[in-house]
């Protein structure tokens, strides 16, 4: 709740031409579009870098992912739970939960 606050969130799916017709219009009035798919996804439906600035020229556009934009693993997902059990940090989730559903 206090991460989102004050915030106003929208579901769309963009993979519908109603839904794409909206996020053109958001775009078109944006400062700023952060994305955090898998590399070159967006563009595949019409939403990557090019296409968004044909839109909005000073369209600030910022591209994040799991495993950065190139690499072995920049088409695959990262996921907050998969970076954890990679980097040894699961441990330490379960340590809790299972130490608070003993207690």
């Amino acid at each position: 709740m206090a991460t989102n606050r004050n915030k106003r969130s929208l579901t769309v799916n963009f993979k519908q031409p109603e839904g794409l017709a909206v996020v053109h219009k958001l775009i078109a009035q944006a400062d700023v579009l952060v994305e955090n798919f898998i590399p070159g996804k967006l563009a595949e439906v019409g939403l990557g870098y090019e296409e968004c600035r044909k839109i909005n020229p000073r369209l600030i556009y910022a591209s994040i992912s799991g495993y950065g934009q190139t690499g072995p693993y920049s088409k695959a997902a990262g996921y907050d739970v998969i970076v954890e059990a990679e980097a040894g940090l699961m441990h330490m989730y379960v340590t809790y939960v299972c130490r608070q559903e003993i207690s």
